[in-house]
């Protein structure tokens, strides 16, 4: 029916902009994709959940439906089999990416993971990679129940989700096959598996919510425990952020707050095998918190500085704030007292210091590097009454929580 009336046009006109512009029909519209690294390796196997199956693209020139897919490499030679237990294989003659999707809302089985989405399998030197296409709000309902116990204060979760996307937004077109990786060096994401009720609310009240400093997304770094006090960027890394300053924190109920690790000498000996046998170590710089940036390494053939962070990683510690103490190997005799008839009396002889003779006793605070949010922090600051805003300006300085 045409409409003549102008009031009739006008009233079309502002209903019209209000829908185009509210910003759930935006939103949902614009929210962002991130691709995930999930998976690495030369054999692969993917599966519908149930009857629903897979659509397959790039294996051949027509798209693919089946329930299965599985790959291998050999001889630098990609072969795939559709097959549920697959007794021959078919050799793939293009260089295209694979695509691996469903309509079905249980997800995309691979091992015994599954993953929403789309899925992308790209042939590189290590190996076959396998990205996960996914909104960025399904995405961090995995990460946040990956990255913090599903039984924590809700405010701590909805603190965690804003970090977490944030931290993701601002990775997004750094490289060019995948934003981010799916471990613990950037954040943990398990697929499904890790979704929960409590999560999803976190990350559904928090919606398109980040962090910025200065109209730009912060780095949001986070970690897991600082042991009292967070640590300054610059201390850990090359530049100072104004928003990553050190803060107190509160994370004193973390089962790793206070930790300690004995190394024993030959296991030293390997880790430090150009030194020619490990001799001692000595602390040489620390920060304004205590943590370690470099130390002195005494050997045989030489000395060598090794920084804190390196050797964390070498000897496999919590964090770099920590204290070392040589601690001597006592030798076990025997003597025999004639005049009792006894042979069980037992003396110890200290040994003349080398390096087959002491152990490494380190005793440490907190866990991770220590910069950004803490998440015990964040669960006790929660379990206060702290809001998640409150949790995040006092971890990040000088920032804003706006929508991206």
């Amino acid at each position: 029916m045409l409409i003549k009336s102008t009031t009739s046009y006008k009233y079309l006109f502002c209903v019209w902009i209000l829908i185009f512009f509210s910003p759930s029909i935006v939103f949902a519209g614009s929210e962002p994709i991130i691709r995930v690294l999930v998976k690495e390796s030369n054999r692969l196997r993917f599966r519908a959940d149930k009857n629903i199956a897979l659509s397959l693209e790039g294996l051949a020139k027509k798209k693919i439906k089946s329930k299965y897919l599985n790959l291998k490499i050999e001889n630098n030679k990609i072969y795939f089999s559709t097959n549920k237990v697959p007794s021959s294989w078919d050799f793939m003659n293009n260089t295209r990416p694979i695509s691996v999707s469903t309509y079905d809302r249980r997800g995309i089985w691979i091992g015994n993971r599954r993953y929403r989405g789309k899925l992308k399998i790209v042939n590189s030197k290590t190996g076959l990679k396998v990205i996960n296409h996914i909104g960025i709000e399904n995405y961090l309902n995995s990460v946040v129940g990956g990255e913090m116990p599903k039984d924590w204060p809700i405010e701590a979760l909805k603190a965690q989700a804003v970090a977490a996307r944030t931290y993701a937004l601002r990775r997004i077109g750094k490289s060019e096959i995948f934003d981010i990786d799916s471990s613990e060096s950037r954040q943990v994401y398990l697929g499904i598996e890790s979704e929960t009720t409590k999560t999803k609310n976190a990350v559904k009240s928090t919606t398109a919510t980040v962090i910025k400093h200065n109209g730009r997304l912060i780095s949001a770094l986070f970690h897991s425990s600082s042991g009292g006090r967070t640590e300054s960027s610059g201390s850990v890394w090359k530049y100072q952020l104004p928003y990553l300053v050190s803060v107190p924190d509160y994370d004193q109920k973390s089962p790793k707050f206070y930790w300690e690790k004995i190394i024993f000498s030959k296991e030293l000996d390997k880790v430090f095998p150009e030194i020619g046998g490990f001799n001692n170590i000595k602390i040489i710089k620390k920060s304004d918190t205590n943590r370690v940036i470099s130390t002195e390494v005494y050997g045989r053939k030489r000395n060598i500085i090794v920084s804190g962070k390196k050797l964390r990683k070498n000897l496999k510690l919590n964090s770099t704030k920590f204290k070392i103490e040589i601690i001597p190997i006592y030798e076990k005799k025997r003597i025999v007292d004639i005049k009792n008839k006894q042979n069980n009396i037992y003396y110890f002889n200290k040994l003349p210091k080398s390096p087959d003779n002491f152990n490494l006793k380190i005793t440490g605070y907190g866990s991770g590097h220590g910069v950004g949010m803490s998440q015990w922090g964040a669960k006790e600051l929660a379990s206060k009454g702290a809001s998640f805003r409150k949790i995040i300006h006092h971890y990040y300085k000088n920032v804003k929580i706006t929508r991206y």
